[in-house]
């Protein structure tokens, strides 16, 4: 490779991740898997306890366990550094994009692909619009695919020790990722048979998750409750359709609409995945097409159907493809494959443009710190104050002892009589006796209004801030969401 070709890729990361930095607190606005997933940290930090009533799960107020801990520990590490924001609570996972970016071009030049393969691996990795929402939602997709390919790097380094402590924080970001560390740690364990880190990586690679649930005091109805309850909710039979039709079909429709290319590369993917099972028959060549369909099936049959936020699934399936691409088609085809790429670079690049220009466009609209700033004014600062709404409340609430925020659209856990006030920040009015207290408004400028003729953005301009009268009305707002799991 030349180099000039690796200036090209760092001028590209260099443009991506300042792009990103940018809008990272702009696109999207504070939301509410980004709020559910912060909740138990800031408790921990500012409450002193790993609880959470943003969750539909009656023992997530005892203890947190409806999501795996590693994302829980970045989080817990940030707030303890720095004050909390939008901004830091999404940085973490930009970083790990790039650095997934940085590990892919060097996957492509130890593989010996050409440079258009070394650059178009993480080109398209990075620009996926699965990649990109996940990179800016404050989410734990992104450590998966980070943590996935340092384990792999380390593995093919033959170094299985850091291997081993890679895939035992891999397990603990996301149960999609169970598969993968179960063949990575094999892949380092089982060629160390007589060696004395045989009986040592088992327990290197145990001992975070017996930290995790030394933190949780062993509470196994917890863990029982919360995470198989979130299993339930999200498996393939709950979805429309059958089974068949969900698997082939809905898992990959409406998300990947603007990326349609996707669908053709996840089902290139199986099928090379396949081929080269049967073509190759050595195990030791073969982690990525095991992996990959270990993944898929339990994606298909038990996990859910729908590939968005699986992170993980978009690497590996990148990963077989553009390697078929670099055995069986660049050698015949290398002319045709850059017309290709050239016809798909508006696809490719059509997500990630069109949030960066809404970022821009809509950046005072999407300020979080000016709707802070105002809610700090029309709030009272001294009465114990129950919000809910707009999830941009939820990091006002968490350094106030007085202010406690919950979602509106899950079961609640809390006694409302126990406060004064009650509080709603809403762009409509969540009941006929709501007072209206103040509207958050700001200028837009002419690509905003433009845009939103086109499309209609979220934003907090026009959030309108309304007291609620009592508990009893709070109830009767609630109470629609108010279900059991």
């Amino acid at each position: 490779m030349k180099a000039k070709h690796k200036y090209l890729f760092f001028l590209y990361l260099g443009i991506y991740f300042l792009l990103l930095l940018i809008n990272l607190d702009r696109v999207p606005v504070a939301w509410t898997d980004e709020t559910q997933l912060l909740d138990p940290a800031s408790n921990y930090i500012f409450q002193d306890k790993f609880t959470t009533n943003l969750q539909p799960y009656p023992t997530s107020t005892r203890e947190y366990a409806t999501s795996l801990p590693f994302l829980q520990w970045v989080h817990i590490t940030t707030l303890s550094i720095f004050n909390p924001s939008i901004f830091l609570t999404r940085l973490p996972m930009a970083i790990a994009s790039i650095f997934c970016g940085i590990l892919l071009f060097l996957y492509g030049k130890k593989e010996n692909y050409s440079w258009l393969l070394c650059l178009a691996l993480p080109f398209f990795f990075l620009l996926d619009i699965n990649t990109y929402e996940m990179t800016r939602s404050g989410r734990m997709e992104l450590f998966s695919g980070m943590l996935f390919l340092l384990s792999f790097y380390w593995l093919s380094q033959g170094k299985h020790i850091l291997s081993t402590i890679s895939t035992s924080f891999l397990i603990l970001t996301h149960p999609v990722a169970w598969a993968a560390g179960l063949i990575l740690f094999l892949y380092s364990w089982l060629p160390n048979r007589r060696k004395p880190i045989f009986y040592l990586l088992p327990i290197l690679v145990i001992l975070p998750s017996l930290f995790w649930l030394y933190t949780l005091h062993f509470d196994i109805e917890a863990i029982k409750e919360q995470i198989l309850g979130q299993g339930q909710f999200h498996k393939p039979d709950v979805k429309e359709g059958s089974l068949l039709s969900n698997i082939l079909w809905n898992r990959f429709w409406p998300f990947w609409k603007t990326q349609p290319y996707m669908i053709l590369f996840h089902l290139t993917a199986i099928g090379l995945a396949i081929f080269n099972l049967f073509k190759l028959h050595k195990v030791k060549l073969l982690s990525i097409e095991i992996i990959f369909l270990f993944t898929v099936t339990l994606m298909a049959l038990k996990f859910a159907t729908h590939h968005r936020y699986n992170v993980l699934l978009v690497l590996l399936t990148l990963l077989i493809v553009i390697r078929g691409i670099q055995n069986y088609i660049l050698p015949r085809y290398e002319k045709p494959l850059k017309w290709v790429l050239v016809m798909l670079l508006p696809l490719l690049l059509f997500p990630f443009l069109s949030r960066n220009v809404i970022g821009l466009a809509e950046r005072e609209e999407r300020n979080p710190q000016a709707v802070l700033e105002w809610l700090n004014k029309n709030l009272p600062q001294e009465e114990k104050t129950l919000l809910t709404g707009s999830d941009i409340l939820h990091y006002y609430a968490m350094q106030k002892k007085n202010f406690t925020f919950f979602e509106l659209i899950y079961p609640q856990q809390i006694d409302f009589t126990k406060y004064s006030t009650y509080y709603a920040l809403s762009s409509y009015k969540p009941h006929e006796d709501a007072i209206v207290i103040a509207k958050y408004e700001t200028k837009t400028n002419a690509l905003a209004e433009q845009i939103n003729r086109i499309r209609k953005t979220k934003t907090y301009n026009g959030l309108v801030l309304y007291r609620i009268p009592n508990a009893k009305t709070l109830e009767s707002i609630t109470k629609p969401y108010d279900i059991i799991y």
